[in-house]
């Protein structure tokens, strides 16, 4: 058995040995706000939320999102329903769709809304108050996948994204003028691998070619046209499925990194991110989860050690799942709770599963 690990441990480590040479000093690349598709980058279900958002390798539902290759293993059909609510008033809302197609294909979709429906506080250049505005945007993702062989399964997805938000106001009477797009076209790459009944491995390029056009709307002399092309990912995950206390134990491993901007230039300061999770199946029914998400590793953790933390936060999270068979055929409940990753709140998400 060591024999058989060990070819695969040495990829792992040299993969894992070149990304860390690539990662120089912080540049927030991965940070949910400041670059273009930053708002996708929190995890979506409750499921992958508690578990620290390390749900590439394997994910037991919204395969379309996370990786849509294991749509072609799945056993049964899915339907995901869930929402929740993050940080600073901003709300998460989603729903999934999965299911194969004999011998070897699968499909699955999945939607998700993200926004802030209560956005206040908001002043004109004289500190004057505006009235309340909102943020929204929706996401849809249409996830295919083929099984290769009993070991190899590979998968595509095709993303739609639109947003709205206020970009200027009126000056007379003080109004919001908002902006909206829409975008066409984003495509994810995926493949997840299962050398061992026990161990899943993946890799998921994302974000490729998406983007949107906006149309910045106001006054005529701040009318602007923007090009806004997200940052793509390319993540390297793992799960191992073994036994704590003779009970289910389940690692996973989601390792995230920011090379390229969305014009396929590289980055002046490349980043990876590093997200662990957990779940113990400690009883039949019920399933503890827990996780460290957004853990930076660049070159601050060599050379500014003690200014490492404050400067580069991670997400503490946690959770559960809940078996509800008894009740409903196939039902199971997830719920999550977490940090943000700058400790400016709490989250939470909650969602419910049904297979058949």
């Amino acid at each position: 058995m060591a024999k058989s690990l060990w070819p695969g441990t040495k990829t792992v480590i040299l993969a894992a040995v070149c990304i860390c040479r690539l990662a120089g000093q912080g540049v927030l690349a991965s940070t949910i706000g400041g670059t273009p598709g930053a708002y996708l980058r929190s995890p979506a279900g409750a499921d992958a939320y508690a578990r620290g958002g390390a749900r590439t390798a394997d994910p037991d539902y919204f395969a379309a999102w996370w990786n849509p290759a294991k749509l072609a293993v799945l056993k049964e059909k899915k339907l995901t329903l869930g929402g929740g609510i993050r940080s600073l008033g901003r709300t998460d809302g989603l729903a999934g769709w999965e299911f194969r197609i004999p011998p070897r294909a699968a499909l699955g979709l999945a939607l998700l809304y993200r926004g802030d429906p209560f956005l206040k506080n908001l002043r004109d250049a004289d500190e004057d108050h505006l009235e309340d505005g909102d943020y929204t945007t929706f996401t849809v993702k249409i996830g295919l996948a083929y099984r290769v062989s009993r070991k190899l399964a590979v998968g595509l997805s095709i993303g739609t994204y639109y947003q709205r938000l206020p970009t200027s106001y009126e000056l007379r009477n003080g109004e919001l003028i908002y902006s909206s797009t829409t975008g066409i076209g984003g495509l994810d790459l995926a493949m997840r691998y299962e050398p061992f009944d026990k161990w899943v491995f993946a890799a998921a390029l994302k974000g490729i070619i998406a983007g949107m056009d906006w149309e910045i709307t106001g006054h005529s002399e701040l009318n602007a046209h923007v090009k806004d092309r997200f940052v793509p990912t390319l993540t390297f995950a793992s799960e191992y499925h073994g036994k704590l206390v003779d009970k289910p134990f389940i690692w996973s491993c989601d390792l995230v990194t920011y090379l390229m901007d969305g014009a396929w230039s590289k980055l002046d300061h490349p980043e990876v991110v590093l997200n662990n999770g957990f779940e113990w199946r400690g009883w039949k029914t019920f399933w503890i989860r827990a996780g460290l998400r957004d853990i930076a590793i660049n070159g601050e953790l060599l050379k500014k050690r003690d200014d490492f933390l404050r400067r580069n936060g991670f997400a503490v999270t946690t959770g559960f799942g809940l078996d509800l068979s008894n009740q409903v055929d196939g039902l199971v409940l997830n719920w999550a709770f977490a940090t943000d990753k700058v400790w400016a709140g709490v989250e939470t998400q909650l969602d419910a599963v049904l297979s058949f």
